[in-house]
């Protein structure tokens, strides 16, 4: 009887016992869910304490560039010139053809 009466006792708790096991597993699946936002937000905060390392590494870059392009544009300037004085060249070398072609053909015009 006692048995029975255990046995009644643990039919009448089985519901109860479902429904805590449902309420374990969610639980355990909402520790599980916020465990993984906490991985989240810690791989958030150290991407966000790695930030100021990428702007001191972005300003450097900026600085460098920024010296290419004024060694850059300093060597432009310098071609530019150097392409004036060839030219100026060539055209004092131009007139000075043109004269002595003037001067052979007088020369050959008086043979």
């Amino acid at each position: 009887t006692d048995a029975m009466a255990l046995m009644e006792q643990a039919r009448r708790l089985l519901p109860d016992v479902e429904s805590v096991r449902e309420l374990c597993d969610g639980i355990r699946a909402d520790r599980a869910a916020g465990e993984a936002w906490q991985r989240r937000v810690a791989a958030c905060e150290g991407a966000f304490h790695r930030v100021p390392a990428v702007e001191v590494k972005f300003d450097a870059f900026e600085r460098q560039t920024q010296q290419m392009a004024e060694e850059q544009a300093q060597k432009l300037a310098e071609c530019s010139r150097q392409v004036g004085s060839c030219a100026a060249r060539a055209s004092v070398a131009e007139a000075a053809a043109s004269r002595f072609e003037m001067s052979l053909a007088s020369a050959e015009q008086r043979l």
